[in-house]
């Protein structure tokens, strides 16, 4: 592994696109959150009629103000992977690389996948304004046909940018101490998914459904408050 030395990291850079990564997450779990608000009623329905069950009442409106949010945030999001990037690569070209197959993923894919989740929830709630009987089964359809395969695709391109980054952290190929590679995406998913567990107040439901936006929160807020003492290697 090369030697790192802070000399090749401009830091102010790193700084600013960090701050800017913390914006677009708080843009990204506004729209998640706008999706996944609601009550879900434990007992009154089965199975995967219970994820969907909330979905009835989204209006229009939160449909698409979540669409545009996650649209312009997320892509806002990949580009500033660049800082995390920027990082990896004075350790390591190649873990970098891998990093960035994940990032250019997520870019072209995280919006899509995104719109196509809104896209599924407006067809559900008006579905169930006009057929309440067969509106679980359409919606789980449109699910399955439309949304699923952008879902695979985006996952895996996730896995691939969290295991790159965690790798690069935890082998302390960055100025940062291996413990930071708390600061992670899968971090915040398993903590805020977890939040279902305890019901299904809307609270915890808006933020299992940011679990991914609250990881980003959590990668770049942990990366710029700990910038300081990287920068001077003094932890």
């Amino acid at each position: 592994m090369e030697s790192i030395t802070n000399e090749e990291i401009d830091w102010k850079r790193i700084r600013l696109i960090l701050t800017v990564g913390i914006i677009a997450s708080l843009a990204v779990l506004a729209s998640d959150m706008l999706l996944g608000w609601g009550k879900t009623r434990a007992g009154a329905f089965a199975g995967l009629e219970t994820m969907f069950n909330k979905y009835r009442t989204v209006s229009t409106g939160r449909c698409v103000l979540s669409a545009v949010l996650g649209l312009i945030g997320i892509p806002a999001e990949g580009l500033c992977y660049s800082a995390v990037y920027k990082l990896i690569a004075v350790g390591s070209k190649s873990q970098a690389s891998v990093f960035r197959i994940g990032v250019i993923g997520n870019i072209a894919l995280g919006g899509a996948a995104h719109a196509l989740c809104c896209g599924a929830v407006y067809f559900y709630s008006r579905q169930y304004t006009i057929d309440p009987e067969s509106a679980f089964w359409e919606g789980l359809q449109f699910a399955a046909f439309m949304l699923l395969p952008a879902l695979i695709l985006y996952a895996i391109f996730l896995c691939i940018l969290i295991f790159a980054q965690f790798r690069a952290f935890w082998r302390e190929m960055t100025p940062y101490p291996k413990w930071c590679a708390v600061f992670s995406i899968a971090a915040g998913i398993i903590f805020f998914a977890a939040l279902k567990s305890l019901g299904g107040a809307p609270l915890f439901e808006g933020l299992a459904a940011g679990s991914i936006s609250l990881g980003n929160l959590l990668m770049f807020g942990g990366l710029l408050a700990m910038s300081k003492k990287a920068e001077t290697g003094n932890f």
